[in-house]
């Protein structure tokens, strides 16, 4: 039987281009952009479903993740589709395909792919990517691989790639454990294969998840906003392990008074969070008070708190998700 691919457009970068001299901006749908990618039928029947044509800095989090139940409705309506290409702005796109990966769970393929230049530039990668990410979706060697982003001829998972640099083409990371494979002209190449792939099934995630970003010197100001705001959960990114001052510990001992569920992660690219200083602000202090300790980064844990806050769990079914190994 003939592979068939569903493509879902979002918009970004690889659905834009310039138009009478003005600043390049969403313009095509879904099937304009697969007439410009030569060769595509070669792999399968490619089907086209068009979510929306925005800058991904202009979605909602009620957008993607009303995404990622339509990735999963589609699988779940069509048992016989082989997989999902889902062609996206980078500039949120971890933060999309994470919430897919922690909602998703088939063993079929998704791949969300994009471009870092318009379909104007004559030297435009979208068409390229999107070919890329199709090829790695009819691959067999691609199932139970969890959700994947593909830009460059490399593959990464969704749980740890992010964005590292605004207009490399080379722009998407997957941080010290490397990329999950390659795309090569003759095969797609797995080069490991991730352990954990937690999911969490919930119709009713809570968005109220604010994300704060600790820098020397500042003071709970913005901690006492949120809580103002009626935030349910909150990120810090904290410096380090998970360190912050005594301002910020005060606040965040306040929002744990309140109830609200506080994540600590660091503004640090890779490494472990872990409790390895006391005094009033460390980690190891915040861990003792009633936080949640992560290693994974503010955007990603904002969306996996949004979900975890949807279901009725119990902290240390929460802090498990966040760091399965302990913290």
């Amino acid at each position: 039987m003939q592979p068939r691919i569903r493509i879902i457009s979002v918009g970004g970068t690889i659905s834009s281009a310039e138009k009478d001299n003005a600043l390049s901006s969403p313009t095509y749908a879904g099937e304009e952009i697969i007439k410009l990618v030569p060769g595509i039928e070669e792999y399968g029947m490619i089907e086209v479903e068009n979510f929306s044509k925005v800058l991904s800095s202009q979605l909602s989090v009620e957008q993607i993740f009303n995404l990622s139940m339509r990735i999963h409705d589609i699988f779940e309506e069509d048992p016989e589709l082989t997989g999902i290409v889902v062609t996206h702005g980078t500039g949120t796109l971890e933060e999309s395909a994470f919430m897919a990966d922690l909602m998703v769970d088939d063993s079929r393929p998704v791949v969300f792919t994009g471009a870092m230049r318009s379909l104007s530039d004559p030297f435009t990668d979208g068409p390229f990517n999107i070919l890329n990410a199709v090829r790695i979706a009819v691959s067999e060697n691609a199932m139970d691989k969890g959700v994947m982003v593909a830009l460059n001829s490399v593959i990464h998972p969704a749980s740890e790639v992010y964005k590292s640099h605004t207009t490399n083409a080379d722009t998407f990371n997957s941080g010290e454990f490397g990329p999950l494979g390659y795309v090569y002209p003759d095969r797609i190449h797995f080069a490991r294969t991730l352990l954990a792939k937690p999911k969490i099934n919930t119709q009713r995630p809570n968005f109220n998840v604010d994300l704060i970003k600790y820098v020397v010197g500042m003071d709970d100001r913005f901690i006492r906003a949120s809580i103002a705001s009626g935030a349910k959960g909150m990120i810090i990114e904290a410096s380090g392990l998970g360190n912050v001052n005594d301002s910020l510990a005060d606040g965040i001992e306040l929002a744990l008074q309140k109830g609200i569920v506080v994540v600590i992660s660091s503004r640090c690219t890779n490494g472990r969070v872990y409790p390895s200083y006391g005094t009033k602000a460390g980690g190891g202090s915040l861990l003792e008070k009633g936080c949640i300790l992560t290693s994974m980064s503010g955007p990603k844990a904002r969306m996996m708190l949004m979900l975890c806050l949807g279901e009725s769990m119990k902290h240390m079914e929460v802090q498990h998700l966040f760091d399965p190994e302990g913290p």
